[in-house]
């Protein structure tokens, strides 16, 4: 996964990297994430999107022009696990976008 660590209104957008792009090169704006199941890579990148996940993200961020976050303090960030699992497991027919729709409702 890429994940955008810098940028106002960009930072916290990701996006779940195929075999096609494997061995590609990303710049220092991005955190590559290697979840240990890839199978949830897209429930993982689908929380990435909800307002949960922003909310927990912006009060980690440093800077005021340029907000950005560091990876350690992305890593400190919990990630209810169990909770998108069992979403994306009910929903792995949905695309990423509709995914964290879901999960914002569930969320809350």
């Amino acid at each position: 996964m890429v994940f955008c660590r810098v940028g106002q209104g960009t930072m916290g957008r990701c996006i779940v990297i195929d075999e096609i792009t494997k061995g590609s090169v990303a710049d220092d704006w991005f955190h590559i994430i290697r979840p240990k199941n890839k199978e949830y890579s897209i429930a993982l990148c689908s929380y990435f999107l909800t307002k949960n996940f922003k909310d927990k993200m912006k009060r980690r961020c440093i800077g005021t022009g340029t907000p950005n976050i560091s990876k350690q303090k992305l890593l400190d960030i919990k990630i209810p696990w169990d909770k998108i699992t069992k979403i994306y497991d009910k929903n792995k027919d949905k695309n990423i976008i509709e995914l964290s729709k879901i999960m914002e409702e569930e969320l809350t």
